[in-house]
């Protein structure tokens, strides 16, 4: 009697159990579903209160992301409220401009605006970025106050205390011209193979609103030296230059100008080259449309003197010759991507044949979220090389690449596609191992 009570008692306990632990997971399943509940509504609530941001353009956005802690960043610009384009040009004082443009989306649709910022050419990195953070969140500020969380931001203003500062003279006692003098090198070996480069040169710019003024002079020399068993072959190449460009400024569509130039290269067999070039460019949009929208149309006549290192195919050692060229250029940044197409030809005027003809275009195009594509490609179809020397090359030369060689053609491409998946929202910064990645 005893064993009987005993053991229905056991498969009472033990069918008591069996009922709890068949609960567990219907009551994980309903506490999960309350707890993402609650998380969404806190969420939804959150989201409410910050701005989704998609930056397109800026080497800055690790920095941006420490700086501007009041938005979150998306990867996709489909699901950001603001899609921020950074552009650069260079500023007549070698400096950078950045074009800041804020296209609104859902409900700041239509809501569109556009702020710039110089850096100047002294500035450090710290300085270039610490500005550009600052312009950047003035740009927010117009949709932040629509946000129900405005309430949170205050604005300040830091004031000059040294009155000094506010009665700064800035008159340009170098009237806008900037000098740049550089030089640099490179060197590298191993048992079988030697490398010295060496390069230098001095840069004078002036910009202005009316003027453009770009004065070079550069000089370069190459040597490689090849040893193999009982093969040794060296070489050097070395060349010469100095370029001059004036540009005028006639209307928000119109410039004149010209360039010229003096040129010598041991590759090119060119002891002097010299050559002056007028010059007329349109442009379909207004210049200072230039960050995001460029269409021109360039018209060049040419004047040239060569006088040649070896004689040439032709057995000149000297010439003068006019040739023309035009070049079409098209330069769009959009939000779906960039575009960039460009046409060049041109011909000597006592022998049409003689001609060339170059096209390029890339592409950086955003499909659909996350997937980016990447084209690239140039030909040039070549039929004036008058410069190349009657000698030839030497099979030494050709393999290093010691002399321009006859082609009548020349072609480059690349292509490449990306797909990025996973969070959509990451704001964090972690730059520790970068040099590992």
């Amino acid at each position: 009697m005893r064993n009987r009570f005993f053991a229905s008692g056991y498969l009472t306990q033990k069918n008591t159990v069996m009922k709890i632990l068949n609960l567990i997971p219907v009551l994980m399943i309903l506490f999960s579903c309350k707890v993402h509940a609650q998380s969404g509504n806190d969420s939804s609530n959150m989201k409410n209160n910050r701005l989704d941001l998609f930056i397109d353009g800026s080497e800055y956005i690790a920095y941006i992301k420490q700086q501007l802690t009041f938005v979150d960043y998306v990867r996709d610009r489909h699901l950001a409220d603001v899609h921020l384009l950074i552009t650069t040009q260079n500023t007549g004082s070698g400096g950078t401009e950045y074009s800041l443009v804020y296209w609104g989306q859902k409900k700041f649709e239509g809501k569109n605006d556009t702020l710039k910022y110089v850096a100047n050419t002294n500035n450090t990195e710290e300085e270039t970025r610490k500005g550009l953070v600052q312009i950047l969140k003035m740009g927010l500020m117009s949709y932040v106050a629509q946000l129900p969380g405005a309430d949170a931001f205050e604005i300040s203003f830091n004031s000059p205390t040294d009155s000094s500062l506010l009665l700064m003279d800035t008159t340009d006692k170098w009237n806008s011209w900037i000098f740049t003098v550089y030089a640099n090198s490179y060197f590298n070996g191993e048992q079988s193979y030697q490398n010295f480069y060496l390069n230098g040169g001095l840069t004078a710019n002036k910009t202005t609103e009316d003027w453009k003024i770009n004065f070079t002079v550069n000089g370069s020399y190459n040597y490689t030296k090849y040893a193999y068993d009982d093969f040794v072959y060296s070489s050097e190449t070395q060349s010469r230059s100095a370029d001059l460009l004036i540009v005028k400024s006639l209307t928000d569509h119109w410039s004149a100008g010209g360039a010229a130039s003096v040129y010598s290269s041991t590759y090119s067999n060119y002891d002097l080259k010299a050559s002056i070039s007028p010059a007329i460019e349109w442009n379909l949009y207004p210049y200072s449309k230039s960050t995001s929208h460029l269409f021109t149309m360039l018209y060049t006549l040419t004047p040239s003197y060569s006088n040649y290192t070896d004689s040439t195919l032709y057995n000149k050692t000297e010439e003068l010759l006019l040739s023309q060229s035009f070049t079409a250029s098209l330069d769009l940044i959009e939000k779906w991507g960039s575009i960039n197409m460009s046409v060049y030809g041109s011909n000597y005027f006592h022998d049409f044949s003689k001609n060339s003809l170059y096209v390029s275009s890339s592409l950086n195009l955003r499909i659909v979220k996350g997937l980016e594509l990447s084209l690239y490609g140039n030909l040039g179809l070549v039929h004036d090389q008058l410069n190349l020397s009657k000698e030839g090359a030497t099979p030494e030369e050709v393999l290093t690449r010691q002399h321009e060689l006859s082609t009548n053609f020349s072609y480059y491409g690349s292509i490449g596609i990306s797909y990025n998946f996973g969070s959509t929202y990451n704001n964090v910064v972690n730059a520790r191992f970068n040099f590992l990645n």
